[in-house]
């Protein structure tokens, strides 16, 4: 009898990659997509931005063309495009649920991630630079 087959085999699979960071690595991800948990600090409704707080407390400026429906103090990961070491471009935001997040074991959990060991052979391929 031959093995089942799975309906997804011939589904192209994208070679992306969205990497969780912390505020102090988005400098060496400029131009690439990432996943940066954050809290909301403050909101620019005028210039579609939002100030936050990622997980290792550096304060970050993220670009969101509708900031109506986030709230100042709410937790998101924000999926962005990193444009420096302050400053990302949002793609998606996703809204982290509770109220009491605690950043101190996400931070430990990128930290650990980015050791070598584990990104380039569990977490990010080898040819994401």
């Amino acid at each position: 009898m031959p093995p089942p087959q799975d309906e997804y085999v011939d589904v192209e699979i994208p070679n992306v990659v969205s990497p969780r960071i912390n505020g102090k690595r988005m400098l060496s991800f400029v131009g690439k997509e990432v996943r940066i948990p954050c809290q909301i600090v403050s909101k620019d409704l005028q210039n579609h931005k939002f100030v936050a707080q990622t997980c290792d407390g550096l304060t970050i400026t993220l670009s969101e063309p509708d900031l109506d429906k986030l709230l100042v103090g709410e937790y998101v990961e924000a999926v962005a495009t990193v444009l420096d070491d302050q400053n990302a471009q949002v793609n998606t935001l996703i809204v982290m649920v509770g109220s009491n997040i605690d950043f101190a074991i996400i931070d430990a959990v990128i930290e650990l991630i980015h050791q070598p060991r584990f990104f380039r052979t569990i977490f990010a391929p080898a040819t994401y630079e």
